[in-house]
């Protein structure tokens, strides 16, 4: 509506717009309403029901999986440690390794050695 419109067109105007409402909210309507309203306050009511046990479940299961999670840690753990065990005894077993490496040489070098002095064996077509 233009701001220059008289009274009159301003009266006219809002009559229209009464009338408009009065066909809209007709009889009945308002009961209609309160029906509906009524209707979602129930479904959001169940809708509640429904998430408040859901979350409560998502709850429950997760607090099994931090436990088991706990579990898995405790192993992890103790897993961890037997391989440090492990690694340990590898290294000592390296070591005894070198050092029968080490004396397997020298055995070899003595053994090298008594062969060399030894006499050569004889031929059968030496005799």
């Amino acid at each position: 509506m233009p701001a220059t419109a008289t009274i009159e067109e301003r009266v006219t105007y809002l009559e229209h717009e009464v009338r408009y409402l009065k066909a809209f909210a007709g009889p009945g309507q308002n009961e209609a309403l309160s029906a509906n309203v009524a209707e979602i306050r129930v479904i959001v009511t169940d809708l509640k029901k429904q998430f408040d046990r859901l979350e409560q479940r998502v709850e429950t299961r997760l607090d099994g999986f931090g436990t088991r999670l706990d579990g898995f840690g405790t192993q992890l753990k103790k897993f961890e440690t037997r391989l440090d065990q492990v690694e340990t005894r590898l290294e000592g077993f390296a070591t005894q390794l070198s050092g029968v490496s080490a004396h397997l040489g020298e055995h070899t070098k003595l053994l090298a050695e008594i062969l060399s002095r030894l006499p050569r064996p004889a031929t059968p077509g030496d005799n």
